[in-house]
């Protein structure tokens, strides 16, 4: 008399958390690798192209609009690099962890432990990657020849350990997704060969 017994679906929600404790933490983020510097620079180029078109789009908007107004197309500079800025920081915030062309190439933005990183990191980030190109590219540099560095920062080398957040990829990812589609290893259908 007296005794409180657990619903069936409490039971089954204590059974579910205590097999999701048991998973060590390295088995969990065994597939993650650090992105290559090539890999990161298609990403990087894919995004300028993404930028670029509004650049371009917001500029033939502003001649179609205003020809003969020198002012007002000088602001699409501005408010293009604004919107870049937008793009970078609020793609690799979300829960997207990375901009188009990192989505694309199956590569994301994760701190030193693999986890996501928040909204002022990614901002960091982006305005260490403008520092490091106003440095004549060093960064870039560092990135290309540099195992280490080359490995460990993103987009051309920007924010690596300094700013404690990488670029990485999911090796895997492209494999599983060819498998769950049933597409072959050149987008055929079938299995891979």
């Amino acid at each position: 008399m007296g005794e409180i017994r657990p619903s069936a679906h409490q039971q089954c929600s204590v059974q579910i958390m205590q097999r999701a404790q048991l998973i060590p933490a390295a088995v969990l983020k065994r597939e993650v690798a650090y992105a290559g510097f090539l890999r990161r620079l298609l990403a990087h180029l894919i995004d300028m192209l993404v930028i670029g078109a509004v650049g371009v789009t917001l500029g033939a908007l502003v001649i179609a609009v205003a020809p003969d107004n020198f002012t007002a197309l000088a602001n699409v500079a501005p408010v293009t690099a604004a919107i870049g800025w937008a793009y970078y920081v609020l793609f690799e915030s979300s829960p997207a962890r990375g901009t188009l062309g990192k989505i694309a190439l199956n590569l994301f933005v994760g701190d030193v432990h693999g986890d996501p990183i928040s909204y002022p990191r990614a901002a960091f980030r982006y305005f260490f990657k403008i520092f490091s190109t106003l440095l004549l590219g060093l960064g870039w540099f560092m990135a290309a020849f540099t195992p280490q560095a080359g490995a460990s920062r993103r987009d051309g080398g920007h924010a690596g350990p300094s700013a404690g957040d990488l670029s990485r990829h999911r090796p895997g990812a492209a494999n599983r997704a060819r498998r769950l589609l049933g597409r072959g290893p050149l987008g055929r259908l079938g299995p891979a060969r």
